[in-house]
């Protein structure tokens, strides 16, 4: 645990309940004011965007310099190279706002009221963006930006133009994205947990290639195995233009690659990271380390937040500094505070925003050191075999108490369909969510459900509890039942009634069948699982005029080794229901189609040829249902071959 805590110089809430995340925050210099102060700008999920100027003082409202309501949620926010010069000899910087469908860039500038947002561009997006980065990617003198969208297609625009896009292969999930300055290149993490590393040129090259060159992306690739939280390039401080580094946090590593992504080092975590920073600073060096004498060198130290509330500082693989904070930080920085350089700006997931520095007073959180004790191996060996002892009896007391499903149990369950089609007697549906039949009824399968004693050495069981489990799309007004007893000389039958909705698409015919009950000699409990197949008709309806059927888009084939039986034959189980369901049957020569109680339709096509059936829908949920009906039937046959 870390000895010291935090220091806070200036703090505020922002927002009231809003969200953000690490992509939410920059600092820096957006205003591009002479002399340079550097501002904090937040956007959140709720679409505010705020910019706050701190100071080693408590919060005011002048702090804040400007708040926008943008409409909609704000995904990141960035600094952009204009390319034109300022008075200072920099460049004027604009503020990219991204949103779901636009990139926004804004000119800050300072008025008397306050700071003044201009739009500058307005980038429109056809798809959803996801993130976005900037680069001097192909040499260009200023920023261009790269947008990812949630289905992995890169756009790349230089101001308001757009260059060209890509889709990306094999995509998955989105991920950060970074510009390789000393590669040209853009680094993507991707949702098989590694970095592709693509470089411009290829890239255009790709988007502006035909499909008959037959062109691939052919990336850098390298393996990471674990969720890349985030993704940093660092150039060569001491010798800038001379390669650099690439800086990988995941869920428990810190992973250095070089520009070729070789790994170079990799330092495993203690806890889980939720942000990280890089930031330089001048170190002194003496002869002893350092030929030619003492010198000042630039070194890049990192700056680690965790999810147990602590800020961590790494030079190296070492760490230098651990402080405790009163939140989880998801955004860290550095910060120049007047003329007080390397302070700390820390924003926690519940919106809470301060400038700190690595102070030395004692933490409060100190966890007391616990007590050590004399382990003594022979009492752990002695209690460890007294608890297998117990393991072993109580394992043997109840061994009997379970039957697996397919086991043969002393109860008997069995579910005997009687009859399926519209009833005729009232039920109650205000809602209108039964499944009705071709006539308009309610369509309804009447069973009962038979208990009986099927082992010869048991007269009674006790305490017997049914429990019925339809498939999706079936309605039981009872699925509970339980008895005192059930006698060998009597077995008891339970009449039930199963429903069908109008809503919902079915999941299969199976209805599973769980029993409990009590042995009267050993009073031991057991279990079993009976399955029972629901009538076909309970789910579907033969139509004879299909109207969704015609070009309809989603089909799959399926081929059998034999000669294929006809339609009729398939699905000769309809035609003893209903004289309608029948006749429609028997007609069907080569296509044979169906309703959903919801309205959609599927088709079954058997081929002139033979050997092949087709199953077509214009809804692509569809098609699930009638594959494993089909399936169910060709396999009851045993002709089932391949399905493709």
């Amino acid at each position: 645990m870390s000895l010291f805590q935090l220091k806070e110089k200036w703090n505020t809430l922002v927002g009231d309940k809003e969200e953000f995340d690490s992509s939410s925050v920059w600092v820096g210099n957006i205003d591009n004011s002479n002399p340079p102060t550097d501002k904090i700008v937040i956007g959140s999920f709720q679409g505010f965007l705020r910019i706050f100027l701190p100071a080693f003082r408590s919060y005011k409202v002048d702090d804040l310099l400007l708040e926008r309501n943008l409409q909609s949620a704000i995904y990141q926010v960035s600094a952009i190279d204009s390319g034109f010069p300022t008075g200072t000899g920099g460049e004027v910087l604009h503020l990219g706002v991204l949103q779901a469908r636009k990139l926004s860039a804004y000119l800050v500038s300072e008025e008397k009221t306050g700071l003044n947002l201009k739009t500058v561009y307005e980038i429109p997006l056809k798809r959803n963006a996801f993130n976005f980065c900037i680069g001097k990617f192909g040499g260009n003198a200023k920023d261009l930006i790269c947008i990812q969208s949630v289905d992995g297609y890169l756009q790349f625009n230089d101001s308001n133009t757009v260059l060209f896009g890509v889709s990306l292969p094999d995509f998955m999930l989105p991920g950060c994205i970074c510009y390789n300055s000393s590669m040209d290149s853009l680094v993507v993490a991707n949702g098989a947990m590694e970095l592709e590393m693509h470089s411009f040129g290829s890239l255009g090259s790709f988007a502006n290639s035909s499909p008959n060159d037959h062109k691939r992306l052919n990336p850098e690739v390298a393996v990471v195995g674990e969720t890349i939280l985030d993704l940093r390039h660092l150039t060569n401080l001491s010798k800038p233009g001379k390669g650099g580094e690439l800086l990988v946090l995941t869920l428990q590593h810190v992973l250095v690659y070089d520009d070729s992504l070789f790994l170079i080092s990799q330092h495993r975590l203690d806890y889980t990271p939720t942000c990280m920073q890089v930031y330089a600073c001048f170190e002194k060096r003496s002869s002893q380390t350092l030929m030619g004498g003492a010198a000042e060198t630039l070194e890049k130290w990192l700056l680690l937040a965790s999810n147990t509330k602590h800020l961590f500082v790494y030079k190296g693989v070492g760490t230098v500094w651990a402080s405790q904070w009163n939140n989880v930080l998801i955004y860290i920085n550095t910060i120049n505070v007047g003329n007080t350089k390397g302070m700390i700006v820390a924003l926690s997931d519940e919106g809470n925003l301060a400038v700190t520095y690595l102070g030395t007073q004692a933490s409060s959180h100190l966890v007391p050191l616990a007590h050590q004790k004399v382990i003594s191996y022979e009492k752990i060996q002695q209690d460890t075999a007294r608890l297998r002892e117990m393991i072993e009896q109580k394992e043997k007391d109840t061994s009997q108490g379970l039957v697996k499903e397919g086991g043969k149990g002393a109860l008997g369950v069995r579910l005997q369909i009687l009859n399926c089609g519209e009833t005729t007697e009232y039920v109650e549906d205000v809602n209108n969510v039964l499944a009705r039949g071709i006539e308009g009824g309610i369509l309804e399968a009447t069973a009962r459900l038979i208990l009986s004693i099927d082992s010869k050495k048991e007269r009674l069981l006790k305490n017997v509890s049914i429990n019925l489990v339809p498939p999706m799309g079936v309605y039981l007004e009872q699925t509970y039942f339980s008895f005192s007893s059930v006698k060998a000389e009597t077995p008891l039958i339970i009449p039930i009634a199963l429903r069908g909705y109008n809503n919902v698409f079915p999941n299969g015919r199976q209805i599973y069948i769980y029993s409990t009950y009590q042995m009267v000699g050993t009073n031991a409990f057991r279990t079993c699982c009976e399955t029972s197949t629901l009538p076909l008709a309970l789910f579907l309806i033969p139509i004879s005029s299909p109207k969704q059927l015609k070009d309809a888009p989603f089909k799959i084939t399926i081929a059998v080794a034999n000669e294929a039986p006809s339609l009729a034959k398939l699905f000769n189980e309809l035609s003893q229901y209903n004289q309608v369901y029948s006749d429609i049957i028997s007609s069907s020569s080569g296509l044979i189609a169906f309703k959903y109680h919801n309205g959609f339709e599927v088709g079954v096509l058997l081929a002139k040829s033979g050997g092949k059936y087709r199953i077509q829908a214009a809804k692509f949920e569809a098609l699930w249902f009638a594959l494993r009906i089909l399936n169910d039937l060709l396999k009851d046959r045993t002709l089932l071959h391949n399905l493709r």
